[in-house]
């Protein structure tokens, strides 16, 4: 198992326990149990980058999502450094 933070709406965060088979909506269940909520409805998990934003969908696993996310970052990071001033 992995540890993610996952950070909510009001600043805090919560630790959530994953594994590669972790879906989106299994992540959300758990979030649910964690923060006694008695409804789903109106939580999503969100991407967030530089210049977008996007709900994640129940399906997707989790840890390909958070994957792909620092393999963007490790790019961008790549690419700027070769920028000169």
């Amino acid at each position: 198992d992995v540890t993610v933070r996952v950070q909510l709406m009001d600043g805090s965060s919560k630790a959530l326990a994953v594994d590669p088979s972790t879906t989106v909506k299994e992540a959300l269940m758990a979030m649910q149990k964690a923060i006694g909520l008695k409804e789903r409805d109106g939580w999503a998990l969100l991407e967030r980058t530089r210049d977008n934003e996007r709900c994640l969908v129940d399906g997707e696993f989790l840890l390909d999502v958070i994957s792909r996310a620092e393999s963007v970052a490790r790019k961008t990071e790549k690419l700027s450094s070769f920028n000169t001033s």
